[in-house]
């Protein structure tokens, strides 16, 4: 049989045992879905930032050539097969680490910025 939620409102009702139980057992009902709600969020944070890092690019080798007028950015193994090491040219080149090309590229305008 339902519960008149009128009466289940009244003072009568919270005054009583019976009104004292339920109030009690629902607050602690909502006490325990607010902490399943925040045990979830962060474990669904936990998860997401493995994913981020899982998912991070790497640091690999680029080589920057900072000149006043501009920046060059090779990546490593373009850099590399193209004689970059044995040849004249690379020895101005700096080895940098960097996730991307653009990081790369960031880095070396900075290097521009200190000269």
């Amino acid at each position: 049989m339902p519960i008149d939620m009128s009466f289940v409102h009244s003072a009568e009702f919270k005054a009583s045992e019976a009104g004292k139980t339920y109030w009690n057992e629902r607050m602690e009902k909502e006490k325990q879905e607010r902490d399943r709600q925040v045990r979830l969020e962060r474990e669904n944070l936990h998860l997401k930032m493995q994913v981020e890092e899982l998912t991070k690019p790497k640091l690999a080798v680029h080589y920057v050539l900072v000149e006043s007028w501009a920046v060059y950015v090779k990546e490593g193994e373009f850099f590399k097969s193209q004689g970059g090491l044995e040849e004249e040219w690379g020895t101005r080149w700096v080895p940098i680490m960097a996730r991307s090309i653009e990081e790369a590229r960031e880095m070396g305008v900075k290097m521009r910025g200190k000269e």
